[in-house]
């Protein structure tokens, strides 16, 4: 209760809910609390809490906080936007060792068969060797709280003593014999007792409060921003320890334990060996990752007998722990800090490796460049598909890394964009729609159409870094094509494209040393002051034999003068020659030529 009135003095609004099996609400708001709240026991089978805390909790943001907060968000992308260049120089560099220091390793691994191996002999010390085996190890791992083991000395030495027993009868004073039944004691040394698995593994999972958020904003007049923020608590199976002094609800019920009772260990053989000869490094063992559930846990094996009394046996391969005492070991109900302990092994196997051999033992090989080499694959393979599944994963890995990159781009071009968006929340009526158009559709397509060439042209100049050989001819290639391209685009659109200086008709041609010419407008019938208003009958010619006279000849055509145009010579055109075609001729004209526009 303090603590919802001291929030509501900072303008913190609460409203939530805590029910019993949906029988009694409690509803707070503005630091004012009424009615009870009563705490009711359920049961919980399954993960499923039937019991739910729901807290909703009411910010508001005025317009210059979301400038000021898109501002610090703009200034994050960019930060942002050169990690993300930083991030794909060295994804380019990074594979470029990687496979370089393959194709080192691939060119100087020498092949090895354990079966003819001796260890004495120093031929192929401080060599990088490929080599196939079985793993194997003497030591016997133990949890000693749980009592789960990964094999006995007892077993092994009945196993030993049984071999023994069983060669005993034929045992005579003949050296043969003798050598005989040592031979065999020795193969079920080898084969009973180096079957102990290599790592032991101990995991933890507890049952926990979890608080789950989730956030609505509704935009307010003046460009402000209304969020409500609903958190609700659910009962789940974790096995990362969840602290509840964060949660925003502090109810006493959502109570986390503070610790688990038990941690997660892992046990792993002291001396492992490949084929019984060569011994691996630490550096190898953090590669054995193929563990399986174990199956010979039994409570009868716990040391403890007040711990018997709290656990129950889940699995062939986990234990149940109650956080609260059972008076019959019956898992009735799942409480808040029940646990789960199960237990995995890694076996011996056989396996293909490619590794640094010196003084017996195997470790990572240091190139030329610096880099550590190590590949180790469950089966058996050749040093060439070991090589080639690492430059496989190489370059998925170099793609991955790529693509990577490209999304961090992405969001910084965002962030970066980030205060458009909000400046139009102020707009009154169109903001809200303009700003969610902003952020959801265009500001995305922006920020793709711009994250891509650009990552390219990084991924492209990290090439031409770490890669000059190959890159430098691909520019140089893709730089010549380009510029061919071009050329021929250039050349084509210029022969498509018109003439005009050719195919314009109405702009007169003047040739230096040539008198000037200029074609006559077609010719209108012109009747002359002197010139009788009728013809006689004698100038009279049929329609019909009008069309078969020849055209009028020069002396006929009426001639224009440039400077006062006006007809010399005028004659009259019969009516049934106007409708031929004009036959344009130009007129010489004496006078000293004056360059000037022609005008019809």
């Amino acid at each position: 209760t303090n603590l919802i009135k001291h929030q509501a003095k900072r303008g913190i609004q609460h409203n939530f809910t805590m029910s019993d099996n949906g029988n009694d609400d409690v509803e707070t708001g503005g630091g004012d609390v009424g009615g009870d709240v009563e705490a009711g026991g359920g049961d919980v089978e399954g993960g499923d809490a039937t019991r739910d805390f729901e807290m909703t909790e009411t910010s508001h943001q005025s317009y210059c906080g979301k400038m000021g907060e898109s501002c610090q968000g703009m200034c994050f992308g960019i930060v942002l936007f050169v990690v993300s260049i930083i991030l794909l120089i060295f994804n380019e560099g990074r594979a470029v060792r990687r496979a370089k220091d393959l194709e080192e390793g691939q060119e100087v691994v020498v092949d090895i068969d354990l079966s003819a191996f001796d260890k004495t002999v120093t031929e192929n010390n401080n060599e990088l060797i490929h080599a196939v085996g079985k793993l194997s190890t003497n030591s016997i791992l133990k949890d000693d709280i749980f009592g789960v083991t990964t094999g006995t000395e007892t077993d092994a030495t009945d196993d030993i003593f049984k071999v023994e027993t069983g060669t005993e009868s034929n045992v005579t004073t003949d050296m043969s014999n003798t050598s005989a039944t040592n031979k065999t004691t020795s193969e079920a040394d080898s084969t009973t007792k180096n079957d102990f698995a290599l790592r032991l593994k101990r995991g933890v999972e507890m049952y926990q409060w979890q608080e789950r958020s989730n956030k609505k904003e509704v935009k307010t007049s003046g460009g402000g921003t209304r969020t409500e923020t609903t958190y609700s608590y659910d009962k789940v199976w974790s096995s990362t320890f969840i602290n509840s002094r964060n949660f925003k609800n502090v109810n006493s019920q959502l109570q986390n334990p503070t610790s688990f009772p038990f941690e997660r260990k892992e046990w792993v053989a002291e001396e492992i060996l490949l084929g019984d000869k060569l011994q691996v490094s630490t550096e190898v063992t953090n590669k054995f990752s193929w563990y399986q559930s174990i199956q010979n846990v039994n409570i009868q094996d716990v040391p403890d007998t007040q711990l018997q009394q709290r656990i129950e046996k889940k699995s062939k391969s986990s234990f149940y722990y109650h956080a609260k005492p059972q008076s019959n070991n019956i898992s009735t109900t799942t409480e808040i800090g029940d646990t789960i302990i199960s237990f995995e092994v890694v076996e011996p196997v056989l396996i293909s490796i490619v590794a640094l051999l010196k003084n017996g033992k195997l470790s990572a090989f240091t190139t030329s460049s610096g880099g550590e080499l190590l590949l180790l694959q469950r089966g058996d393979f050749t040093s060439d598909e070991l090589f080639t599944q690492a430059n496989e994963e190489n370059e998925q890995l170099t793609w991955i890394l790529r693509f990577v990159g490209f999304i961090l781009m992405v969001v910084s071009i965002l962030l970066v964009l980030q205060p458009i968006a909000t400046a139009t929340d102020i707009i009154p009526f169109v903001g809200d729609c303009l700003g969610n158009g902003l952020e959801g559709c265009l500001f995305p397509i922006i920020a793709v159409i711009i994250a891509l060439p650009i990552s390219l042209f990084v991924i492209m100049l990290a090439w031409l870094a770490y890669r000059p050989i190959i890159a430098v001819p691909l520019v140089v290639g893709s730089g010549a094509i380009a510029i061919c391209l071009c050329m021929r685009a250039r050349k084509s659109q210029a022969d498509n494209e018109p003439d005009n200086a050719d195919n314009d008709d109405s702009k007169p041609s003047y040739t230096a040393g040539a008198p000037y010419t200029a074609s006559a407008p077609q010719a209108q019938p012109y009747y002359h002051q002197s010139q009788p208003a009728t013809t006689t009958a004698a100038n009279d010619v049929p329609f019909a034999q009008a069309l078969d006279l020849p055209p009028p000849s020069q002396q006929q055509q009426p001639a224009y003068s440039t400077q006062h145009q006006a007809p010399v010579n005028a004659t009259f055109v019969p009516q049934s020659q106007q409708h031929q075609a004009p036959v344009e001729q130009d007129v010489v004209v004496n006078a000293p030529f004056v360059p000037q526009i022609y005008k019809p």
